[in-house]
């Protein structure tokens, strides 16, 4: 974007999901809807302004190639039999954790629920929508947010939830 002129979240994800999950700047470029040229400026920039991503990215997928696996942050492996898909690793990295975690919380608060008479009604990717019965409306949100932000304990960055209600 012109100078001045901001981004919007959804550019911003888009920019930042593909060049984590190994999008080539023609497909950032693409997806924008921008020339080729500004969508390569662009990721440049977020691996200047972050040289951590790229590390990140080059040492999951080397270690997709020269192991044929990953181990996610819970442990779980990832095979990569060929070499040819380790470009995929970081995604899977990333979301095969994410995953795991919020599994982990849901298994986690169904236990704590059967004590309660609020009751978790499905699960949409990371969301975990629960009838929280009025009497337990003091109590329970606060203890799904303990459950959901202590699953996994990062040496980095703390996992943190957010919350919405809602009456209907």
């Amino acid at each position: 974007k012109e100078k001045g002129s901001s981004v919007v979240r959804k550019q911003a994800k888009i920019a930042n999901f593909l060049t984590l999950y190994g999008g080539g700047d023609a497909k950032l470029a693409e997806a924008l809807k921008i020339p080729l040229r500004e969508a390569s400026e662009i990721k440049a920039a977020i691996f200047a302004g972050a040289p951590e991503i790229q590390t990140y990215i080059d040492t999951i997928i080397r270690s997709a190639r020269d192991q044929k696996f990953i181990v996610n942050w819970l442990g779980r492996r990832c095979q990569f039999p060929n070499k040819n898909f380790a470009y995929r690793a970081p995604n899977y990295h990333v979301s095969g954790g994410c995953a795991d975690v919020v599994k982990l919380a849901m298994n986690r608060i169904d236990e704590l629920l059967l004590g309660f008479k609020s009751k978790m009604t499905m699960t949409v990717h990371d969301e975990l929508p629960i009838e929280v019965h009025e009497s337990e409306a003091h109590i329970v949100p606060r203890l799904v947010k303990e459950i959901m932000e202590s699953v996994y304990t990062s040496k980095y960055i703390p996992l943190t939830c957010g919350m919405e209600w809602s009456a209907k």
